[in-house]
């Protein structure tokens, strides 16, 4: 009798946009940290006008208009309290991936990364980051 053991691998790109984008990331951030026991063959992420933001001002999000016709700096800065009031600092790592006391990149879940701005987007430089 012979017996065959099939393996499947299935290889997952995960994409969002805008807070899909901070989804994505941070399901990516999961699938890298060995305690959760996920054990995907996460390709990449592709993160479209991502939501990240950050109570310290960087690059252009000083000087963006604070148009009443744009999304401006005031309404991105109550958006994540609103979101999370349990946790309303927007330097929370899952709203910005890059503040103090977050999880190293190093430890994203997947070895590739498109990230896509808008050249007039006041979350542009974030994105960047």
């Amino acid at each position: 009798m012979l017996i065959f053991n099939v393996f499947f691998w299935v290889a997952v790109v995960l994409g969002g946009d805008s807070s899909g984008a901070n989804i994505a990331h941070n399901l990516a951030m999961a699938a890298g940290n060995p305690e959760t026991g996920l054990d995907i063959g996460l390709l990449g992420i592709a993160l479209v006008h991502p939501y990240f933001w950050g109570s310290v001002r960087i690059g252009s999000e000083a000087g963006y208009p604070d148009d009443k016709f744009l999304v401006n700096r005031g309404y991105v800065d109550r958006v994540w309290p609103f979101i999370c009031p349990s946790n309303p600092d927007n330097d929370d790592p899952r709203v910005n991936p890059v503040a103090g006391g977050a999880p190293s990149l190093a430890g994203l879940g997947c070895k590739r990364v498109l990230v896509c701005v808008a050249e007039h987007d006041v979350l542009k430089d974030r994105g960047r980051l």
